[in-house]
């Protein structure tokens, strides 16, 4: 994974300039919150989205996308594990019990800078942050994205009424991306 301080472009040769992932500060955390809202508005409906994008996320672990000073991107992280997931489990999943999870919660990279790879580098951020054995995340049925996690090396391993459920052993991806 690249630091913080620039991040390599699609093809690995060139630095994307003024480009960087960084931790998120609470000082950040307004914008997080404009760019959900406008993001997911009548996708996935919250109670009290303040609540939610202040207090769910883990803002220790997660991370955003920043282009020239302005926030274009995150990538949110919990700690929750898996198995404590409400969900119908299409899978025996007893055995992540004693395993350290990262709840991918949500990523987003604003439309105007999608195809450039910035989502990707968010993507793949979960790949160097060895403390952790696997990731899991919900993929709202709506926004029709599960192959794309599919493809990525997610499995289908749950699904709740309006939510598929995917997981990744980070350690067997990390062994196929060296």
């Amino acid at each position: 994974m690249a630091d913080a301080n620039y991040t390599m472009s699609r093809t690995g040769n060139d630095l994307i300039k003024g480009f960087r992932i960084e931790d998120i500060a609470v000082e950040d955390i307004d914008g997080i919150l404009d760019i959900g809202l406008r993001m997911f508005s009548g996708i996935r409906p919250l109670e009290d989205p303040a609540l939610y994008y202040y207090f769910y996320p883990d803002h220790s672990i997660s991370k955003q996308a920043v282009l020239d000073g302005k926030i274009i991107g995150y990538y949110l992280f919990n700690e929750e594990p898996v198995t404590e997931y409400d969900m119908n489990a299409l899978e025996d999943l007893s055995g992540y019990r004693n395993r350290k999870g990262l709840h991918a919660l949500e990523i987003v990279v604003l439309p105007e800078y999608r195809g450039l790879s910035y989502g990707r580098q968010l993507r793949d951020i979960p790949l160097g942050m060895n403390e952790y054995d696997y990731i899991w995340g919900c993929h709202i049925k709506s926004l029709n994205n599960l192959d794309n996690w599919l493809r990525y090396g997610r499995r289908l391993v749950g699904e709740t009424k309006g939510e598929y459920v995917t997981l990744m052993d980070l350690e067997e991806k990390r062994n196929k991306c060296l």
